[in-house]
Formats: C-alpha cells, sequence, structure tokens
C-alpha cells in the first residue's frame, strides 16, 4: 500500500503534494477536535435529565406547600365563620332575653301600673290604665331575631 501511496506522491508537483498534505492535515485537525466542539455548544442529556428533575422536586414540594396553605386558609375560613355565628348566637340570646322582659314589662303593665288624674273641678281622682308603648318595640325586637336566626342558618 506504501508504494502506491509513493508513486502517487511522485506523479504529482510539489505545489499538489502541499496541498494535499494540507487537506490531510486539516481532516486529521477536524475529526480529532470536531466532537469536542461539538459538545461544547450542545447539553449532556444528563445534565438536561439532572435539571428536569431538580424542577419536578421543585414543583412537588410547591404544589405541597400550596395545598397546606389552602387548607390553612379554609381552617382560618372556617375559624372566623363559627366565630361569628357564636357571636350571633350572643346576640339572638340577648334579643331573647329583652323580647322577654319586655313581654314581662307588658303584662306588669296592662295588670297592675296606673295613671292618677286630678279633676280640678271635684277635685276626684279618676284612676286609668297607662296606655301600651311596648307593642312596637316588642315588634321591632322579634324582626331583629329573625334577621339574627336567618343569618345564623345561612351560615350553617
Amino acid at each position: 500500500m506504501f508504494k502506491y501511496i509513493s508513486g502517487i506522491l511522485g506523479t504529482i508537483s510539489p505545489g499538489q503534494r502541499l496541498v494535499a498534505l494540507s487537506i490531510l492535515l486539516l481532516s486529521i485537525t477536524l475529526i480529532a477536535i470536531g466532537p469536542k466542539i461539538v459538545n461544547s455548544f450542545t447539553h449532556d442529556t444528563e445534565e438536561l435529565s439532572n435539571k428536569i428533575n431538580l424542577q419536578k422536586s421543585e414543583i412537588n414540594d410547591l404544589t405541597v406547600r400550596i395545598k397546606e396553605l389552602s387548607k390553612q386558609v379554609i381552617d382560618n375560613e372556617r375559624e372566623c365563620t363559627n366565630s361569628l355565628v357564636a357571636k350571633e348566637r350572643e346576640l339572638l340570646t340577648a334579643i331573647s332575653e329583652i323580647e322577654n322582659e319586655f313581654r314581662k314589662s307588658e303584662i306588669k303593665t296592662n295588670t297592675s301600673h296606673y295613671r292618677m288624674i286630678n279633676d280640678s273641678n271635684s277635685n276626684a281622682r279618676v284612676v286609668t290604665p297607662q296606655p301600651n308603648n311596648h307593642r312596637k318595640m316588642v315588634k321591632m325586637i322579634s324582626s331583629l331575631k329573625l334577621k339574627v336566626k336567618k343569618d345564623i342558618e345561612s351560615k350553617n
């Protein structure tokens, strides 16, 4: 094989030999250095796989954190609602007590509270029952009580 190469080299001119040698050296250099150049411009799949795995891990951690925060928000909303309902129940109890007291005072007014009027002509005293002013207040309290009851029922 080397004798054929020497025969070929003997038939070509020195300028052509120089061009052939340059092409040969350039080819060897490209073959030796080419893969390193290509690898420097492209990412290794292992490196990309590691990045993807890290991102998946971060996504999973963030998903767990979001679920925890959502649960915490729901628990806080429930606690707040329960607190409001408890306060409204206290208010309803107070309104019921006020309503009962008005009804008791209404009964007492109708049976035992009288107003004395002096008649100037005869100096006689006339006893008349005092007018009942509690009915309007009892109605207002009853309507407030119904509103609070409806509000409590809507929250449960």
